[in-house]
């Protein structure tokens, strides 16, 4: 299992959830001073659940916007 990382928006240590009766996982930030407390949708597996937790999406960021810019200069080109 991957180490859980913190909240991505107040860097508390997320919690991991099981919910009673069922086999479903979910990973979340409780604590009261987070203006944002986000929350994965519920996971089949607890290694589901930390994965999704773990996954950031700014970390993205750098590659969809080289992406993006290709894709506009191309378009730029067209355009010509």
């Amino acid at each position: 299992m991957s180490e859980l990382k913190g909240c991505p928006w107040c860097g508390v240590r997320a919690q991991i959830l099981k919910f009673a009766g069922s086999s479903l996982w979910s990973v979340g930030c409780f604590e009261t001073s987070c203006e944002v407390q986000p929350k994965t949708q519920s996971a089949v597996t607890f290694d589901l659940a930390v994965k999704n937790w773990n996954t950031r999406f700014y970390a993205e960021l750098p590659r969809l916007i080289v992406d993006l810019s290709n894709e506009l200069d191309l378009k730029d080109e067209w355009s010509e």
